[in-house]
């Protein structure tokens, strides 16, 4: 059997907890019902079918792999094109890949992160990565003995989850900077 996870806030999912409880189901039960009904419009529309969003955009416009064959032509005061450029060379990005990245943020609602975000978030992953192995370090010293147990100290998982904590907020601070940047 296959697992989907994915995130959101923290607001939401209090709101999806609640509609499990009034559904009288697990939220995992009502995960499952809302995708497999999810799955079953989209198959049904076909995959060239498209449905717009609330302001008009193209529903696909997130689509990471989409060929970005269309231009726009806009014109600018002289003032207008310099606070372009200006913006766009704070974050090491030319005037057309800024408003290109304001553009999409504004339509999909997701972040479009610069080189040094990324670098960011890789590294917060890789940190996580590094906390998964000693969560099974700890997990399997567990499962050896019961004087293993003695090796897992507190401090030790307390310990992880405060590197856990932090992994998490500096992500999602990243995130949450991102589309402020934006104005999302």
């Amino acid at each position: 059997m296959g697992i989907i996870r994915f995130r959101c806030s923290d607001d939401l999912e209090a709101r999806f907890a609640a509609a499990a409880e009034l559904a009288g189901v697990k939220p995992a039960e009502l995960g499952r019902a809302v995708i497999e009904r999810a799955v079953a419009q989209i198959e049904a529309r076909g995959s060239s079918a498209r449905e717009p969003d609330d302001e008009g955009a193209d529903a696909s416009a997130g689509r990471i792999y989409e060929e970005r064959s269309e231009r726009l032509y806009a014109r600018l005061t002289p003032s207008e094109y310099a606070g372009v450029e200006k913006r766009a060379g704070v974050w090491g990005m030319t005037p057309y890949t800024w408003t290109a990245r304001l553009i999409r943020a504004h339509l999909i609602k997701e972040p479009q992160l610069s080189q040094d975000e990324t670098k960011a978030l890789r590294e917060a992953t890789r940190e996580l990565s590094y906390v998964g192995r000693n969560l099974n370090q700890v997990a399997h010293a567990l499962n050896m003995t019961m004087n293993a147990r003695e090796k897992a100290t507190m401090e030790l998982i307390d310990g992880i989850n405060a590197k856990v904590d932090v992994m998490r907020d500096t992500i999602k601070s990243v995130l949450d900077q991102n589309l402020n940047r934006w104005g999302v």
